[in-house]
């Protein structure tokens, strides 16, 4: 868009206003006496997709973590059934192990990308992962003060969010 010439300080200057979008943003440009400057980023989408991004990251590696309690259970079955002398109770004490490091180092790169109270406010999601697990793994009942506890948790990562 031209919007011709207007007099800055008395010099007649040939202002026009142009937009550009990306796939990352949109933006207009304002150019006087040929030169354009940056004047406004209307929407950046990159920074949303780089935020659901880290989102998906963070809840990968919480549901990362829930895994080792489904280990551990395994292994509990396996030692009241078979005692010490089951293979397959070192196979789950070493993957109980091997998720618990794995989730460590993830953990440290995930939280560079969070304030301390957001990241722990989400990893609270552990609850829902744990309850999850144990209805269709371990074919446990998930009674009503679950399902409230549940809720309470999740609304206050909720409130966390808001804030974030």
């Amino acid at each position: 868009m031209n919007f011709g010439y207007v007099t800055v300080n008395g010099v007649n200057s040939n202002v026009q206003v142009f937009g550009s979008i990306n796939l990352t943003s949109l933006y207009f440009y304002v150019s006087v006496h040929s030169e354009t400057k940056k004047y406004l980023r209307i929407f950046n989408f990159g920074g949303i997709m780089s935020k659901i991004k880290d989102y998906i990251q963070l809840h990968l590696n919480i549901l990362l973590f829930s895994l080792t309690s489904v280990f551990s259970k395994f292994a509990s079955i396996q030692y009241n059934r078979h005692g010490l002398r089951s293979p397959m109770l070192y196979v789950f004490l070493f993957l109980m192990i091997a998720n618990c490091g794995i989730y460590a180092i993830a953990w440290q790169q995930v939280i560079k990308k969070f304030s301390l109270s957001t990241a722990y406010a989400n990893k609270s999601v552990y609850l829902l992962w744990s309850q999850i697990w144990a209805v269709f793994i371990f074919h446990e009942s998930l009674s009503v003060r679950n399902i409230i506890g549940l809720l309470v948790v999740l609304f206050g990562v909720w409130m966390v969010q808001r804030y974030e």
